[in-house]
């Protein structure tokens, strides 16, 4: 009987919180994540004899792991907890109001009445009033934050925590560091169970480059150049070879060191490869790596097609085992790009049993299309991150796996496969000839680089390199300052502070992440002898489009589209996106405006100049997209945004859905037909031509929304924030994390 092979892979990791020369992280995702989703991921292996799982640990959690299992390693979050409540300080006070509730309200919060009712009493108000809560509220708020990580098994496994559970409020002292030490025995059991079931051949283990950085930017930026890409990177100097190479060798020894196998498999961060990458792994003596189908379909010229559902049609390619020539025929899979998605974004709305049905059906379909293919192996990968895609699920994701794999024991054309088995004793194998330079995100490396913020990081970074060199040329070999400083360098090339500098992407705590990457930089200082440069001292200007203003009273402006329009408009609020230092020259827009009279909102655009100097035969269309919700008692349709993301984790915004819908669509000074569209059932939109909307375009864009179209009533609010894009796809959101809200006045 023809089977498909199915290869699952897990790639588990977190960034290095600590700051140098301490073990206390600056955050605790590390230690929630092991309690919640690391310690979780081989259960399924007991229940299901022929599932076979890969795994990838990135170095950097493994050490935290160990950390934190020996209490060498702690975080903010956790040693706070452990304070007496009578010794907190005002500031740690501000800090848990703060950082405590830093959570997803439905999954977490609103599952305790306690928790909830504290979550609601702290943002009540826009200003943080410390007296507000009691000392009993103070400690409540820091267990119900740990409480909620453990899922209901562990719960059970532990009769103290358990109890805690049941209880609900007015926790003490010794409560919490019930929870902490039961977080701590979960975590020590983490690695100890790995190798238990790498032992039985049940799961693979490979091996990830050390600080998880994207190594072909790493090894040389020019790999980041495409030819869609409009804006600069930071330079076509900035090569780092030896510290790619490094990144490597080094994770490989550290995951034999844990684990004591020496890996064949190597996750590249971010999917991103590149030919010099290819033959780096290769000379490392790894076998094979796993890369992403766009990567795929760019290096082979040719679409992997699917229908308009994601069904594959032809998935012939994608489902087939590669050699790199060039790369001492090294191994390549490339993994579905699809599936991770769904499984991350898209199921964890519906049912989880109907998620893992719809799941199954499409893999069958794969298997469909190769009924009647010659003999040979088949292989579907899908390769994600182990840990993210469950924070979406109401528990989990452990109904969902279940369903899913129980579906996948259960038919015989469908068989799990360790990797390196597969590529081992694959009948077929397809040589190439080349590897386009690319990742998993949109297939380029746009989302580390090629961005005013990230550019100048990667200058910082490249400056310090070429510090360091120079000092190391003047060092004696082995000298073990040199040696620390690298690390410290090497820390700094990690993707994660990349991806959360600038725009699109807010963690709601970037600044942390700043900080981290100039503290490493400036640690790489300390220990060659030089002095940091002053612009080490100095944040990264991140700007998340936050007004700066509110408004200030009514404006009834007219609306000629011109400038000359600030007298009018004085009393508005504004989002000043060209007050960040580093105002990208390729914004649509220098300011936003917004206020309102008694009877319309009004918004202004004000357009970056750079849109009138576009010297391409074919100008661009730009479009901005007004999303408005109201907040109304009664029942109200609401719907999705329409414009496609750049990538999935933007902002929360987005994730929500809306009862009204304005698209403004324009060129160079020449504007295009306006579209109102509202709400209805099924999460559709449906376009309202019987509006009394106005929408002028000369120098500026004014807009004028009656708040009678919207339904609101005198004294009734809306809430609304701003996209703007082009082709359908975001570029920009404003603001990122809170709404603007207007209320219409009495």
């Amino acid at each position: 009987m023809k089977k498909l092979s199915l290869a699952f892979v897990w790639h588990l990791h977190q960034p290095n919180y600590r700051t140098p020369n301490d073990d206390v992280m600056l955050m605790p995702w590390t230690r929630l994540n092991a309690v919640q989703t690391y310690s979780g991921m081989l259960s399924f292996l007991d229940n299901f004899p022929s599932l076979k799982l890969n795994f990838d640990i990135s170095p950097t959690l493994l050490d935290a792991i160990e950390g934190y299992a020996n209490g060498q390693i702690s975080d903010i979050h956790s040693n706070l907890t452990l304070t007496p409540v009578e010794e907190l300080s005002s500031d740690d006070m501000e800090f848990i109001l703060n950082y405590f509730f830093d959570l997803d309200y439905n999954k977490y919060i609103a599952k305790y009445p306690r928790y909830e009712d504290l979550y609601k009493r702290r943002f009540s108000k826009e200003e943080i009033d410390v007296d507000e809560f009691s000392m009993s509220g103070y400690s409540d708020i820091m267990t119900m934050f740990n409480l909620v990580w453990f899922r209901d098994e562990q719960i059970a496994e532990y009769p103290e925590v358990e109890e805690i559970a049941r209880k609900g409020k007015h926790y003490t002292n010794k409560h919490r560091e019930t929870l902490i030490d039961a977080q701590r025995d979960i975590i020590s059991k983490i690695i100890p169970n790995f190798k238990k079931y790498l032992s039985e051949n049940k799961i693979e283990i490979m091996t990830c480059p050390y600080y998880h950085p994207i190594l072909p930017i790493v090894s040389d930026m020019d790999n980041a150049k495409t030819p869609n890409l409009r804006t600069p990177l930071p330079g076509s100097d900035i090569k780092m070879p030896d510290c790619a190479k490094a990144q490597i060798e080094a994770g490989m020894k550290r995951t034999e060191e844990v684990f004591g196998i020496k890996p064949k498999g190597m996750w590249l961060p971010e999917q991103g490869i590149s030919r010099e990458v290819a033959e780096m792994i290769a000379d490392s003596g790894l076998e094979w790596t796993i890369s992403d189908e766009t990567v795929l379909s760019s290096t082979i010229q040719k679409d992997i097609v699917r229908d308009f559902k994601g069904f594959h049609q032809d998935p012939f390619d994608l489902c087939q085992t590669y050699s790199l020539n060039f790369a001492k025929d090294l191994k390549i899979v490339f993994r579905d790009s699809v599936l991770p998605n769904l499984i991350s974004f898209e199921y964890p709305n519906y049912d989880a049993k109907v998620a893992a049905h719809d799941l199954y059906d499409r893999i069958k379909v794969v298997y469909s299309k190769f009924l009647n293919a010659p003999s040979r192996n088949h292989l579907l990968t899908i390769a994600m991150d182990g840990e993210n895609a469950w924070h979406n699920y109401r528990d989990g994701g452990k109904e969902f796996l279940t369903e899913l794999y129980a579906l996948i024991e259960n038919d015989p054309t469908l068989e799990t496969v360790l990797l390196s088995d597969y590529v081992e004793n694959v009948d077929h194998i397809q040589k190439l000839d080349n590897i386009k330079a690319g990742s998993g995100v949109n297939s380029d490396f746009r989302f580390w680089t090629a961005e005013p913020i990230k550019n100048m990081a990667w200058r910082y970074l490249f400056n310090t390199y070429e510090d360091l060199k120079k000092a190391e040329s003047e060092r004696p070999e082995g000298d073990l300052g040199i040696k620390q400083a690298y690390e410290h360098l090497y820390t700094a090339q990690g993707s994660d502070w990349f991806w959360w500098f600038g725009e699109p992407n807010d963690s709601g705590q970037d600044h942390l992440f700043d900080f981290l990457f100039r503290e490493h930089l400036k640690e790489v200082y300390s220990l060659i002898g030089m002095p940091a440069p002053e612009n080490l001292d100095k944040p990264l200007a991140s700007f998340s489009g936050k007004p700066s203003r509110i408004p200030k009273g009514l404006i009834s402006p007219s609306l000629t589209g011109k400038r000359g329009y600030e007298e009018e408009w004085r009393n508005a609020g504004c989002i000043d996106i060209s007050s960040s230092p580093l105002m990208q020259e390729n914004k649509l827009f220098n300011k936003i405006y917004f206020g309102s009279d008694y009877d319309n909102l009004y918004l202004l655009f004000d357009v970056n100049p750079y849109v009138y100097n576009i010297t391409e035969s074919e100008e661009p269309i730009y479009q901005a997209y007004v999303y408005i919700k109201t907040n109304k008692d009664e029942f109200q349709y609401t719907a999705p945004v329409r414009p496609l993301n750049k990538n999935e984790n933007v902002c929360q915004l987005i994730k929500n859905a809306y009862t009204h819908e304005v698209k403004i669509t324009f060129m160079q000074k020449k504007l295009f037909p306006l579209f109102f569209s509202k709400a209805m059932k099924n999460n559709l939109w449906v376009m309202d031509k019987n509006n009394s909307i106005q929408c002028v375009y000369d120098d500026v864009i004014m807009l004028k929304i009656p708040f009678d179209d919207l339904n609101i009533r005198r004294g009734e609010k809306i809430d609304f924030f701003i996209i703007n894009g082009t082709f359908g796809r975001i570029e920009d959101i404003y603001p990122q994390d809170l709404w603007l809200t207007i209320k219409r006045p009495e």
